[in-house]
């Protein structure tokens, strides 16, 4: 029990880190260069303590939920190696010798893209994971279905701000610099990513319930098969 509320203290933890990165134009370049060093700390532990999903990959049979799974987490691990590697090139504490002009510019670039996919599939991956988190939470039911609604409305209002704030144009770069406005405050933008994270968490939870129910219609018939054939 101790391991488990570790692990949501730690997760908790990351997606703050992970949202105060995505405004990192609002709380300032060397705040987000600090934020970004204790949410790569923090993603570091996070692997460690679930070490043992490593090593369970190749074993036992491959369904379509766990085929998804593995290569959610997959691209998740190539996004953190490409934005780790961006962003150690053009920080501030970097050896200038590494930072020649190319570098630079598509280190940039590449923490862009980066960025912006592992905060949609973190999202996606925190949805997929959201169960054992809930039940950690100690809440009677009532208080869990006031946050269950509260996150369903929060989720709808994630799909104007995934607009609003023009994902799509960052993660198929279909833009090369990250636009704020200005006018937003830091609570402001923070309220957008947190509802555009509710709205992937969302889609990442219905996918895995979907794939749950898949599973449960195949059993059943052929827990009928079986008995029509005895």
């Amino acid at each position: 029990m101790r391991n488990l509320n570790f692990k949501v203290i730690v997760d908790g933890m990351l997606i703050v880190t992970l949202l105060l990165s995505m405004a990192y134009l609002l709380i300032g370049i060397d705040n987000h260069e600090i934020v970004g060093t204790v949410f790569f700390i923090l993603f570091i532990v996070h692997i460690i303590l679930n070490r043992r999903w490593f090593f369970s990959v190749f074993k036992g049979k491959y369904s379509g939920m766990r085929i998804f799974f593995i290569g959610l987490n997959f691209l998740i691990f190539v996004m953190m190696i490409g934005l780790i590697i961006s962003g150690m090139i053009f920080a501030t504490y970097t050896p200038n010798f590494i930072k020649i002009a190319n570098s630079i510019e598509m280190a940039r670039l590449l923490h862009l893209l980066t960025a912006y996919w592992c905060f949609v599939l973190l999202s996606l991956h925190l949805g997929t994971n959201l169960t054992p988190i809930v039940n950690a939470i100690k809440l009677n039911d009532m208080y869990k279905e006031i946050i269950r609604f509260a996150g369903i409305l929060l989720a709808c209002y994630g799909v104007f701000a995934f607009v609003r704030q023009n994902i799509i144009s960052y993660l198929f770069l279909q833009q090369g610099f990250v636009f704020f406005n200005i006018n937003q405050s830091l609570s402001g933008c923070l309220i957008d990513y947190i509802a555009i994270m509710s709205f992937g968490t969302m889609v990442g939870y219905s996918i895995k319930r979907l794939f749950i129910k898949i599973n449960l219609c195949k059993m059943s018939k052929e827990m009928k098969i079986k008995s029509g054939v005895d």
